[in-house]
């Protein structure tokens, strides 16, 4: 394989219809791309389902999401880097639009929709990245980030001290890196509702206290007022979340 301008790393508990979905959508034409898969449950058969196509498969530690992702993450090679969970998958329209967009040579942050229980797209919540909306636990939806690899260097691998909010981590990580990315607010990937930070009254309350332990280690001076704007953020997600049901 040449040198890939793009590397995807999909994680996923097991081969099954929404992987595959997921690894066709990826219907790149003119860049080479190297699609990276950390499963949990390795059964050898996507690689002859795909084998046409640059497609690397991987077995995780089963120690959580985020170290399924830093071991994809291990074997990037391209310019830029794209992370899926498996049941993700690229609008029609992005492949051609992200081709478009990597002559840019810096890191991107799209838009992505929600899937809601009612098959209707709606719009995920796609705040500015700055301190405020950072404090009330809002940042830009995580699998639309399109990091720059000269970035990753920078930032380095997910905090796997986090079970559910290490992407949180890593968004302050990038804002304290001063890392300038392109906003582009194109919705580029679906997302189905659900997952494990909307699992139950249990997830909530492990939100909270990642989200300020993160907090306090990233911004000790204002540690006094995050009880207060965790909360309030929660609200506006909650909020928001309700309106995508509809």
């Amino acid at each position: 394989m040449t040198s890939p301008i793009l590397s995807i790393v999909t994680i996923a508990l097991k081969e099954n219809r929404d992987l595959i979905r997921c690894i066709e959508s990826c219907n790149f034409k003119n860049i080479e791309v190297q699609h990276i898969v950390v499963l949990s449950d390795l059964k050898n058969q996507l690689k002859s389902k795909f084998f046409k196509k640059n497609l690397y498969i991987y077995k995780d530690n089963k120690k959580g999401v985020y170290d399924a992702i830093n071991t994809g993450l291990e074997k990037v090679k391209g310019e830029f880097i794209l992370v899926l969970h498996g049941d993700n998958y690229l609008t029609k329209k992005a492949p051609k639009l992200i081709e478009k967009l990597l002559v840019r040579k810096q890191s991107i942050q799209f838009g992505c929709y929600q899937l809601n229980s009612k098959n209707k797209l709606k719009n995920f919540l796609n705040p500015r990245l700055n301190f405020l909306n950072l404090i009330l636990g809002l940042y830009p939806p995580h699998p639309g980030l399109l990091l720059y690899y000269g970035d990753f260097e920078k930032i380095g691998f997910y905090d796997t001290n986090y079970k559910i909010c290490s992407d949180f981590d890593y968004y302050i990580k990038i804002h304290k890196h001063r890392i300038k990315f392109f906003s582009n607010m194109t919705n580029i990937i679906i997302s189905p509702v659900g997952g494990i930070s909307t699992s139950g009254i249990n997830s909530v309350i492990k939100i909270f206290k990642e989200r300020k332990i993160i907090l306090n280690k990233h911004f000790a001076n204002a540690k006094i007022i995050f009880p207060v704007t965790i909360f309030i953020g929660y609200i506006i997600k909650s909020f928001h979340r309700i309106l995508s049901k509809s």
